[in-house]
């Protein structure tokens, strides 16, 4: 599936590629999980726009708050990377979903049952591109970042905002 993220004035929106066939003389549409969204036959049937909204994530005071002003356009880039990212890698019921997770970003929805990889690293997650990990609450309910190198693991412990956003900024869904 084709996913593209674009900033405008509202926020973050995601749009995903409608996918369509000609089966039996009849034009289907598919939703994004491939399940039948419509079909009609061919000599009457309407192309549908070839990309379709999953809506916007705001990008709003509290998002701004969040993130600050002097890391705000590396946030940006990595909330779209990484929404654009697991919608088309299928998390979620459906795009809609992933766009809800990001949309509420202090709920940290979108780090559940999440695998990531690190590229672009930033401290405390420098040096570690390529590296594979899971973000999970430790024993003293602290978000951690379980970064795996061969076939042990190490925990960067994520307890201020400063250090979660290096680790969004640095890290991509897969």
């Amino acid at each position: 599936m084709w996913v593209k993220a674009e900033l405008n004035d509202d926020g973050i929106e995601l749009f995903w590629q409608v996918r369509t066939a000609v089966i039996d003389g009849n034009l289907c549409c598919y939703d994004a999980n491939g399940n039948l969204d419509s079909s009609a036959p061919r000599h009457r049937a309407v192309y549908p726009e070839p990309m379709r909204s999953a809506g916007i994530i705001p990008v709003d005071d509290s998002f701004v708050e969040f993130c600050g002003q002097d890391r705000f356009d590396d946030f940006v880039y990595a909330i779209m990377r990484h929404s654009a990212n697991m919608i088309a890698r299928g998390y979620g019921e459906d795009p809609e979903q992933v766009v809800s997770w990001y949309s509420n970003i202090r709920e940290l929805e979108f780090l559940e049952d999440v695998s990531f990889k690190i590229v672009d690293s930033v401290e405390p997650f420098s040096d570690m591109n390529g590296l594979k990990c899971k973000v999970s609450m430790n024993d003293e309910n602290i978000l951690v970042a379980c970064i795996m190198v061969n076939d042990d693991f190490f925990e960067v412990p994520m307890d201020d905002d400063n250090i979660l956003i290096s680790f969004i900024i640095s890290s991509v869904p897969f």
